[in-house]
């Protein structure tokens, strides 16, 4: 949520400047149009009220006025947006957060028996070996290739999240398991 609170002091220091310029400004016009008059001016608001609102002395203050509140609501809409935008990144960022870790955990629990598993196929093959005998070619490819999605698993769930160019759009680490999986699987079909 650091983003968040960033985009938010800097709103609200635009708001507040922009505020305080306007006050500043109004009394200033008001101070100004006070000097310049000799005898103090006076307004008929029970019969000429609109005429005396949106007399001339009044227009630039009305003006400033209205820029300066158009000013804060255009702010205040904005920093909503950020902040709604800040927080969706922030949510998303954790949700990728939660399902890198997960994956990790998955890996790690089926690497433990895949790898238990292939190390008594290659027990077995380097058994026969010994006893002179040649052990079946297609029990060894699929043993080595074991071997190497284990280790594409290994890269794509302890590498690839941390890697990745784009931290705003991270990768289907799913879809990039499986391409390098079928990449795998064409080298041994050719």
């Amino acid at each position: 949520m650091n983003l968040s609170k960033a985009v938010y002091q800097k709103y609200s220091l635009l708001i507040l400047v922009g505020i305080i310029i306007g006050l500043g400004f109004h009394l200033g016009l008001i101070v100004m149009d006070s000097m310049m008059e000799e005898k103090p001016i006076y307004f008929n608001l029970d019969k000429k009220f609109f005429q005396s609102v949106f007399s001339f002395p009044f227009l630039p203050i009305l003006a400033i006025e209205i820029f300066f509140s158009s000013l804060t609501i255009y702010l205040w809409f904005s920093l909503r947006h950020a902040a709604k935008k800040a927080y969706e990144l922030d949510v998303k960022n954790e949700k990728y957060k939660t399902s890198v870790e997960t994956f990790q955990k998955i890996m790690t629990l089926m690497a433990e028996h895949i790898i238990v598993n292939n190390n008594r196929i290659l027990g077995k093959i380097e058994v026969r070996r010994r006893q002179g005998q040649e052990p079946s070619k297609t029990i060894e490819t699929a043993s080595q290739n074991i071997a190497k999605i284990l280790g594409v698993l290994s890269e794509v769930s302890f590498v690839e999240p941390y890697l990745a160019s784009n931290q705003n759009d991270p990768i289907d680490l799913l879809k990039e398991l499986n391409i390098r999986i079928e990449k795998i699987t064409q080298e041994n079909l050719d």
